[in-house]
This record gives structure tokens, C-alpha cells and sequence, in this order.
């Protein structure tokens, strides 16, 4: 939301354009190497954990049914669902950017740029790893893989060819200097074709890595970025000249066939037998007849939103490297009609972030809203997204409503029930424009470019009045709400507090203006700490709000957009710099206690369930995890035998577990325990009531079992223990993997998944012997409504309500009554407390008796 920054990032988008469209040959590796210089991971008591967006989409594979593509550093593994969905299933970090893809057997192998050759060993799609690396110090621009062999395109520095036969351990097999800058490489026969750029094409006799020779070459009069073999000929992406078609039926005398130019740039090729797919700059896709290759005709295009640098073939789809618009599934069935049909990680400037629940939901500049699910941090997957005219800057959710903001257009009100499919339902024009946005109970808070906030009556959130209105002399980038105070980032003219207790009559009493350039803000009990691009983290005693002091400051690293708080530590975002944690505990003396170089242009920070989400301008947003806050306790959960497999027909697995506080003092903390299913989503199993763990307390169980039903979805789950304090922020978590191999079609996939052997002190006992002993779900016999029957072991307080899968309360079925023994049941109609029907999906039940809670999922069917 920082405008500074806007205009830093479309300038940068807009320079990465026009290198792209502007040199044919080295425009990778120049491009590479302009990101090079920001894309270094460095950190320090920070993991980082996923990321949505990325940056520049540069190479796509495709292998056996999966999908591999990169968005800048990030690799992606996915899968291609039934409705032609991207859906990412895993991702590692790179040191540069991924700048070409191979892929052979379970192993892709990265082209890295400047980091050289990353291995990485995917046969967990969902946690792929690095398993070897080749730095020859020359780079890597894109790679190759035959028969067990790997050729590394280098440019200035030729063909390398490694034996990768074990991708474990690469050895160095011969090297080839060429005349010009190899760009691509493919191999066929024992012969490689080399791309080498303003030298043409190179044909290598690779039979025998001790004397590689030259075969034969061909010149043209621009420069191949790359070439495909299919059908007996040889197709070159010939720069501004398009494609050129040539017969390589002789190796030694390649002889030039016919050519075809588009327009644009040729970037990229594959090939089919009677279609080339070619990849522009400037045009997008374009399908390409060689029936006649003499007379080669362009019969279809795809113009895509951005510009494409690479293409992978699958079938009948194209998945095209679209740059800033990541990676698109073009649908080729109909050559002549191709139509866009999927895309995954379409990103273009993450100004602002609000977390609610399993999603994000990002203001993402002049592509409106994106709806991210994150409740699985490592692969954050796209839900849904709103497209408006307008230009977005900030966004606040509550309920089913997202806010925008935008600086010509007001105020935007978009309905989130759905995450797959928002609308819009209203914009309210405010005078001055809107910039940020900010809740607190039945009002918003908004400012303006011009200078000052609105004040907004939110007892109809659909239809939002504008009920009060402060003015000041700058621009207004954000407001932070503490109590009835609102703190202004009123940029040149640093802080402003203003008092809302009349909100129809919002009144300045203090501010702060010793240190200008003032982004952003946030309060801590009686301190504010300010975000400030030359002067750093301001920490503010604000006691007297009339009378703000200054009582401390940390230097900036670069240029300071972003700021939050919690507890101890505040986290600041560096336009530049990346993710700081500052050591709050003495504002007069802030120390840096952490930090990570995230990968784009850090200029939002927000702090949720114990992670830390930073809106990265380009980048999307990253998703990390501070290593301080989770080092007071230390949580093990080990399998009895790994590796764990669970029979389609259920059954179960021993495990055993210790949480240990390595402090000197109390922690108190709530344990959770549960599984992240295949699809990422959480499905919590238990949770317990909190308590302290005195210093250098260890509490440990072994012959732990966790029972899982037959009906439980087939795939990879993550088993997870996770100990929360009493704000909900997870301070120490551990996590192993099992494998569901089947699901029963006929089982109830609602049953309960219980745990035995889990008592003492950590946690009331949740098997035998506790209060509740049986728990079921189902329907009631002729019925379709969903029935909760439980069984009590005794006398207790009951509790029962249904909630929604962002844990929102959708119906209390039983508030706090005592029961005496025996068996109950609570049917659910699937409606809410108002009486209106929901729709049908899977929701989850929480029931509490004497102590103890059970939580389980709920199968609604209409």
C-alpha cells in the first residue's frame, strides 16, 4: 500500500519488460542477473516456511502427469486437477532464479542462473527436496537430461556435460566451448543441438564426452534462443526472424527447409508432428503447420497477458512461462481456437495482507483481490480472485466481507463466502481516494491519499455510511487502531493520533513530526513504534497521547515500509533489506535479533497464529516462522516405526511425544494435536486445556495410538503437535508424515479419529476412563441431517456447536447445559443460528464435557 514503493516496483516490472523484448539472445541471463543482486537468503533465527506469487515465471516442464515451474527463486511442484486447475503441491528455495527445468525420472534438475545446477529429488511431490548441487561458477541458464546425462547450458561458458546417473553424486563428463552464448540444448541420437545464439545452431557429437566435436552448424541472420527436434526435423527459435525449419537427415549438412515469422520475439519452441508451439515476447503463443515445412503456415494464436519465455507440451495443452503472469495452461485441442483454461501463481504487486482463518487475502494492486489459501504455510494454494477496474492498495476482512481500498474509487465491498468465486457487492466513493483500511468493532478507518481518515459505520457492513472525517496535511498511508486512539502514518509529516471515541467527530490531540517519511505503525500497549524509510523503527512513548516522546530508535538497514508487534519483538519490513526482528523488551535500547533476505521488495508485515506474513511488491507474499519466539519450549513427536501407512480399511500408529520448557521461567501453553490432510486443509484431533510447564519441565508419553478411520481421504498427511499461548500463537510445533494408501467409499468419512493413551499432565484423559468415551456422526436412519451422538462416563457440562472450515460459529447445538450419564445425540438441520441454510461441504463439530474436547468434521449432503 506504500506508494513510494508502487512506483519503485512498476518501474522495475516495466524495466524487466522491455529487456525481455528487447534482446533475443542474452535477455535471460541479463534478466537473471538484474534479480541476482535482491534474491539472496540470507537469515538469521527465521524459517522460512512457502510463498504465493514469487515474481517472474521463466520455465516450465511437464513429466508424467506433474507440473514443475519456477516464480523467480521459488521451484513449484503441482498436479493438474479435473477442472484444469494448477495446483502447487510443493516448493523449494533457491539461491538466484529458476531459470530452465529438466526433468528425469523422480528428479528435477533447476537451472539456477548464477548458483549453477540444483538437483532436487521430488518423489514426495508435496516435499521436494535439494539433493545436490553443480556451481562451476560459470552459471546456468537452462539444462538438459538424456541418459543419465545432464548438459548445463552455461552462455558465454559453452556445454558442460555431467554424469548424473546417480543425482546424488554428478560427476563432470566433458565440456564443449562453442563460438557464442549457448542458450538451450537438445539432444537426440547421440548428437546435441545447441542454441547458440548469434552463433546459430551448433550439432555435437556427444557419443563420447572425452572428444566432443563439432559436427556441423548452421548460421542464421538473428540469434536461436532455442531448438526442438520432432517429425525428422530441426526447428530454431530464430529471434525477430520467427521459426526456421530445417532437415537434419543428414547431421553433417543441415539443410534450411522453409520459415515463418509470427511476430515478436521467438523465445521458446516445442514441437509435435504437425505443430509447432512457439513462445513470444510480444505475441504470446503461436501454433505453427509444417505439413508443408517449406511453406510452414501460423494457424492459431494465443495472446496471452504477458510475455511467454518458455513452453512445455503435454497432450493437448501448452503450459507457457508467461513471466509476471506465471505459468498458463493453454488449451490446443482446436489449433485454430486455443484458449486459455488454468493458471497458478498469477502475481503482480502484493501491496497489503489480511489473514483470516485457512486464507489470505491480498491487495494486489491493479489485479484486485487474491484469495490464498495458507493452511498449509508451505504451499499456499489459489482459490479465487476479483478483478476490478480500479487499482487496490489495502484490504481488511471481517465476516464474509473483504475490504479494498482504492485511491480513485473509494471504498470496495467484496463477498468472500465463496473463497473460489468473490464479488463484488458495493463501492463507496470517498473523497480524496483510499488508501488503507483498518477495523475495529462496527467501524472501519480509512485513509486517503490527500491527507486524513474517514470514519465508517459498518452496522450494515454491506451498505457502509460515512459518518466522520479528519484531515491532514500529508499523505495518509496507514492507520493503526489501539482502543479508541487511531495512529496516522501521515508520511512527510510523521505521526498523527487522533482521538475516535466520537466517531463522528474524530479530533487530533498529539503527534509526532521529528522524523518524516513516516509508512506505517504499530501499538503496544503505551508504545508505538514507527516505520520510517530513512530513520528506521521510532519507538514512541505515547502514555500522553497529547505528548508523544521519543524513546528510542533502531538505524534502518535500507528503507523501512513495515511494521508489527507481539510481545517482545517487532518485525520490520525493508523495501531493500528484507525481514528484521528488532528486541523490543527496552524500546530505549532495540537491538536486531533476527532477520531473512526475502525474496522481492518487503514492504508489508502482518503477524498471525505464529507466523509472519511479508507482502513481498512482485514477489507475492512470503510466509515464515521466528525461530525466537518458538525457542522457549521444545516439542518432539516421533513415530514408533516409520515410515507410517495406514491401510484403505483404517487402522493405526504408535507415536510418542515430549514437550519440554528450556526456559527459567513458566511458559504456559495449549496443546493441539492434529493432521494436515492431503489437500492441505487442518483437521484438528485434540485439544487440550492450557497450563504452565515450570522451568526445565519435561513432560513426555510414549505408546501413544492414533486411531484413523477407513473413511479418511488416501494420500500423504502431515501428523502435527502444536503448543499455543493464550493469544492463539503457536510457539513450538513438530510434525511428522504418514500415508493413507486408500479411502473406503462405503466408510463414513466424518468418523472420528481418536486418540488413546493421551492423559496426565498434558492434557484431561481422552480415552478410557474420561467423561467422553464414545463420539459418532451420522445420519439418523430414513434422514439425511447429520446426528452428533456422544456418551458420557459421567456427570458434566456440555457444550456443542458447529463451525465452518475458516472456524467461524455456524450453529450451537447444545450451549452449556449439565448432563448426567449416558448417551445424547444433537441433529444438525445444516442451517445457521439465523435459520438460513448453508451449503453443502464439510464442516467440523466441537464438543466440550467436564474438561475434555472433541473436535471432528461433518459431511453436509442436500
Amino acid at each position: 500500500m506504500k506508494l513510494g514503493l508502487c512506483v519503485l516496483l512498476v518501474f522495475a516490472c516495466a524495466s524487466a519488460s522491455i529487456s525481455l523484448g528487447q534482446q533475443a539472445s542474452r535477455s535471460r541471463l541479463a534478466l537473471l542477473n538484474q534479480q541476482d543482486t535482491a534474491l539472496t537468503h540470507d537469515g538469521q533465527n527465521v524459517s522460512w516456511l512457502g510463498a504465493w506469487g514469487g515474481g517472474i515465471c521463466t520455465a516450465v516442464c511437464e513429466h508424467a502427469g506433474s507440473l514443475f515451474f519456477g516464480n523467480g527463486p521459488v521451484f513449484i511442484t503441482a498436479r493438474v486437477d479435473e477442472d484444469d486447475r494448477i495446483v502447487p503441491q510443493g516448493q523449494v528455495l533457491l539461491p538466484s532464479g529458476v531459470w530452465g527445468i529438466a526433468v528425469d525420472g523422480d528428479h528435477a534438475y533447476v537451472a539456477d542462473g548464477g548458483a549453477g545446477l540444483r538437483i532436487i529429488n521430488f518423489e514426495d511431490l508435496q516435499a521436494p527436496f535439494e539433493e545436490a548441487v553443480i556451481d562451476s561458477g560459470l552459471g546456468c541458464v537452462s539444462v538438459c537430461v538424456a541418459a543419465g546425462r545432464a548438459y548445463v547450458a552455461t552462455g558465454g561458458g559453452g556445454m558442460r556435460i555431467y554424469d548424473v546417473s546417480v543425482p546424488a553424486a554428478p560427476a563432470l563428463l566433458g565440456v564443449f566451448d562453442t563460438s557464442g552464448w549457448v542458450e538451450n540444448i537438445t539432444v537426440s541420437d547421440e548428437l546435441a543441438y545447441v542454441a547458440d545464439g548469434p552463433g546459430g545452431l551448433k550439432i555435437i557429437n556427444v557419443a563420447d564426452t572425452d572428444s566432443l566435436f563439432e559436427v556441423s552448424g548452421f548460421e542464421t541472420d538473428d540469434e536461436v534462443t532455442d531448438v526442438a527436434i520432432a517429425g525428422g526435423f530441426c526447428f530454431l527459435a530464430d529471434g525477430f526472424d520467427g521459426v526456421t525449419i530445417l532437415s537434419v537427415s543428414n547431421p553433417a549438412r543441415p539443410l534450411e527447409l522453409g520459415s515463418v515469422d509470427p511476430g515478436g520475439i521467438a523465445r521458446a519452441l516445442a514441437a509435435d508432428g504437425q505443430y509447432i508451439y512457439m513462445a513470444s515476447d510480444v505475441e504470446g503463443l503461436s501454433i505453427i503447420s509444417y505439413l508443408n515445412p517449406s511453406a510452414p503456415s501460423v494457424v492459431g494464436t494465443y495472446s496471452s497477458p504477458g510475455p511467454i519465455v518458455d513452453v512445455a507440451l503435454a497432450g493437448a495443452t501448452v503450459f507457457a512461462a508467461a513471466c509476471f503472469e506465471g505459468v498458463r495452461a493453454v488449451d490446443i485441442a482446436d489449433p485454430v481456437a486455443p484458449f486459455d483454461k488454468g493458471f497458478a501463481y498469477a502475481c503482480y504487486l502484493a501491496e497489503d495482507i489480511d489473514v483470516q482463518g485457512r486464507y489470505a487475502y491480498v491487495a494486489n494492486n491493479k489485479r484486485g483481490l487474491n484469495i490464498v489459501d495458507i493452511s498449509n504455510p508451505q504451499v499456499p494454494l489459489d482459490m479465487g480472485f476479483y478483478r476490478p477496474f480500479a487499482t487496490t492498495y489495502g484490504v481488511a476482512v471481517a465476516g464474509d466481507l473483504a475490504y479494498l481500498t482504492s485511491r480513485y474509487e473509494g471504498l470496495l465491498m467484496i463477498d468472500v463466502t465463496d473463497p473460489m468465486s468473490p464479488f463484488e457487492l458495493g463501492v463507496l466513493p470517498l473523497v480524496g481516494g483510499a488508501l488503507d483500511v483498518a477495523m475495529a468493532g462496527d467501524h472501519a478507518y480509512v485513509t486517503v491519499n490527500d491527507g486524513g481518515v474517514h470514519v465508517l459505520d459498518l452496522q450494515d457492513p454491506v451498505h457502509p455510511r460515512a459518518v466522520g472525517f479528519l484531515a491532514t496535511d500529508g499523505a495518509t498511508l496507514d492507520v493503526e487502531v489501539s482502543g479508541s486512539l487511531l495512529f496516522l502514518s501521515d508520511f512527510f509529516n510523521g505521526l498523527r493520533i487522533v482521538d475516535a471515541g466520537d466517531p463522528e467527530s474524530p479530533l487530533e490531540v498529539g503527534s509526532y513530526e521529528d522524523v518524516p517519511y513516516v509508512y506505517d505503525s504499530a501499538a503496544q500497549g503505551d508504545h508505538v513504534f514507527l516505520a520510517c524509510a530513512t530513520d528506521g523503527l521510532v519507538a514512541l512513548d505515547v502514555s500522553d497521547p497529547a505528548h508523544p516522546v521519543e524513546v528510542g530508535r533502531f538505524p534502518a538497514p535500507l528503507s523501512t515500509r513495515g511494521v508489527a508487534v507481539d510481545g517482545s519483538f517487532a518485525y520490520v519490513a525493508d523495501v531493500v533489506a528484507g525481514l528484521h526482528i528488532i528486541d523490543i523488551s527496552d524500546p530505549s535500547q532495540m537491538v536486531e535479533a533476527g532477520f531473512f533476505e526475502v525474496l522481492g521488495h518487503a514492504g508489508e508485515v502482518l503477524l498471525d497464529q505464529g507466523l509472519i506474513y511479508v507482502a513481498q511488491g512482485e514477489a507475492g507474499f512470503g510466509i515464515l516462522r521466528s525461530d525466537l519466539v518458538s525457542a522457549s519450549l521444545r516439542v518432539e513427536l516421533t513415530p514408533e516405526a516409520p515410515p507410517v501407512q495406514v491401510p484403505m480399511s483404517g487402522g493405526q500408529f504408535v507415536f510418542s511425544a515430549s514437550i519440554a520448557n528450556v526456559t527459567d521461567v513458566p511458559v504456559w501453553g495449549e496443546v493441539t494435536l492434529g493432521a494436515a490432510l492431503p489437500d492441505g486443509r487442518w483437521f484438528p484431533v485434540l485439544s487440550s486445556g492450557g497450563r504452565d510447564l515450570a522451568p526445565g519441565q519435561v513432560v513426555s508419553r510414549s505408546g501413544l495410538v492414533q486411531e484413523v478411520p477407513p473413511g479418511a481421504p488416501a494420500g500423504t498427511y502431515s501428523y502435527r503437535l502444536a503448543i499455543h499461548d493464550a493469544d492463539g500463537h503457536v510457539i513450538a510445533t513438530d510434525e511428522f508424515p504418514f500415508e493413507k494408501l486408500g479411502a473406503d467409499p462405503r466408510a463414513d468419512s466424518g468418523a472420528p479419529w481418536v486418540v488413546r493413551g493421551w492423559g496426565g499432565d498434558m492434557s484431561q484423559p481422552i480415552g478410557g476412563g474420561g467423561i467422553l468415551d464414545r463420539v459418532v456422526v451420522a445420519a439418523e436412519e430414513g434422514g439425511t441431517d447429520p446426528t452428533i451422538r456422544f456418551e458420557l462416563a459421567g456427570s458434566a457440562r456440555v457444550a456443542l456447536a458447529v463451525y465452518d472450515l475458516r472456524g467461524r460459529l455456524i450453529r450451537n447445538l447444545i450451549s452449556a447445559e449439565t448432563r448426567a450419564p449416558g448417551i445424547y445425540g444433537a441433529t444438525w438441520s445444516g442451517k445457521d443460528d439465523s435459520g438460513r441454510s448453508v451449503a453443502s461441504g464439510v464442516y467440523l463439530y466441537r464438543l466440550l464435557a467436564g474438561g475434555e474436547t472433541r473436535t471432528g468434521r461433518i459431511l453436509l449432503v442436500r
